[in-house]
């Protein structure tokens, strides 16, 4: 979109954090994970009965982010290990299974950011009771010409909102 300025953007997103009590390693670890989300978003797998990845510059990235073996990354999406009596086995994943894995772990590592940024929030708002009650009011996707990250953020807050209502 010609109207958006994604520097000027960033800047104001890391105001905004400094503003919410925020430190460096506070701000940079958001920054971190959900780069890290995007670049296993990027992960294809290739295989029939079992895969492997087609190109590991992307779980390089993601896990040089998350600070992980990128090749243990690779292993525990494609060939995951599971506890069977005694014995503790690798379970061939197909690339339907592998990507399914994937899009858990990115779910999983967006939800427990979402969490932890909403506990730092509420420490700086100083929120110490349960009897409390905020208001989001959003508008949704249907109204913009092109949909930003930043509202893909807010629609998924939105909607974890309205499980607790």
């Amino acid at each position: 979109c010609e109207t958006l300025d994604d520097v000027k953007e960033f800047g104001w997103t890391g105001e905004a954090l400094k503003v919410l009590g925020f430190n460096q390693a506070q701000s940079d670890t958001i920054y971190e994970t959900v780069a890290a989300i995007l670049h296993l978003g990027n992960i294809t797998f290739k295989g029939e009965d079992n895969s492997s990845v087609v190109d590991m510059e992307p779980v390089k990235r993601a896990g040089e982010l998350l600070k992980i073996d990128p090749t243990e990354l690779a292993r525990v999406i494609c060939k995951p290990k599971r506890k069977m009596g005694n014995q503790i086995v690798s379970v061939d994943k197909n690339p339907i299974l592998a990507s399914q894995s994937r899009d858990a772990l990115c779910r999983t590592l967006y939800n427990r950011l979402f969490l932890w940024v909403v506990s730092l929030i509420n420490v700086t708002l100083n929120v110490t009771s349960e009897n409390f009650i905020g208001i989001l009011d959003i508008a949704g996707f249907e109204i913009f010409k092109l949909n930003s990250f930043e509202q893909l953020c807010i629609n998924y807050t939105n909607e974890r909102l309205q499980q607790f209502f």
